[in-house]
This record gives C-alpha cells, structure tokens and sequence, in this order.
C-alpha cells in the first residue's frame, strides 16, 4: 500500500454518504431471534441487503451467508484480509416518548444525522464502504491484501452472527 494519500470527498460524494447513512438507519433492524429464515428478524435482513447492493454499486465483491446470518464485502484479491467488523443491528428504541424525534425517522442538520445507529454502528459501517471505495477507485491496495467489511446482524445480542462468520471463515489477518 501506498504510504500516505490525501482523500479529499467532494461535497456530492458526502451528501451521497450522508443519504446512504440516513436509509440505513431507517431500517429498524433490532435483532431478534424468531425467525427460522431470517435467524435475526426480517429488518436485520433488510438492512443487510442494503448494505450489500450498496457495495456492489461501489464495484465490491459481495457474499451472504446462505443462512442469511452475516455477510461481507470485499475488495482486492490478495491472502492477507484486513477484516472490518462491523454490526447493522441496533437497540430498540426503548420509550420513544423520550426521543426528540422518532427513532427510525432520520434527521439531519447542518452537523448532524440524528436517528437509530447513527453512531453504532451503520454510520461507521458507511463511512468505512466509502473509504474502501476509495482504495479500490485509486488502486491503494497492494496485491497481497484483501480489505473484508463483514456485516454482523446480532451485535446488539449474542454476537452469533460474528460467530457464525468467524466458524466460516477464520480470523483474519488483522481486523478492527
């Protein structure tokens, strides 16, 4: 990889992510375990499908567990995998009297995006796509890596969906 690269994201490109982060959050992807074909809940599912047409518009090699328990993308062909873990789930939204606002309708504001996981953790899970775009629209990787973004389902819970992943898979070679 390539020492130092300066990104600088154009003012479409962050309104572009901004969006991509807000219908993300609107999906009310609490996990629940009920569900023989979706192991998480329906809207875990839902949000895992948008984070994955979302990455194969980005170029990304995609994969979802046949079990619909976890998937990943993927960019760059090497053995060793940087593996970015990340989680769609949130907590449920408790007594929404509480709230400002709804939980699932985002609001933005100049410096804000207010809604249900904005924060943890599908806001990072964008930013995290749009970096690896990055990487793979200027040729960033060396030949010997892979970066793996994998989306985990059931965080907020058991964690079995990144368990599931790692029985699959293994560990990678570095992760965060």
């Amino acid at each position: 990889m390539k020492k130092y690269v300066k990104y600088n994201q154009n003012t479409n490109e962050f309104e572009e992510m901004i969006k991509h982060m807000a219908n993300l959050c609107a999906i009310p992807s609490i996990s629940i375990e009920n569900d023989s074909k979706f192991p998480f809940g329906k809207d875990t599912d839902n949000a895992l499908e948008y984070a994955l047409d979302l990455s194969k518009k980005f170029g990304f090699n995609v994969f979802k567990d046949p079990l619909n328990r976890y998937g990943f993308a993927e960019i760059g062909s090497g053995e060793k995998i940087i593996g970015i873990l990340g989680h769609l789930d949130v907590v449920p939204a408790g007594d929404e009297s509480q709230w400002k606002t709804s939980a699932f309708v985002p609001v933005i504001t100049e410096n804000e995006l207010i809604c249900r996981g904005s924060l943890d953790d599908k806001g990072p899970v964008i930013i995290n796509m749009y970096a690896m775009k990055y990487i793979l629209d200027n040729n960033l990787l060396g030949d010997e890596w892979k970066i793996r973004l994998v989306f985990g389902i059931a965080e907020e819970t058991t964690m079995q969906s990144m368990k599931y992943y790692l029985k699959d898979f293994g560990d990678p070679y570095i992760s965060y």
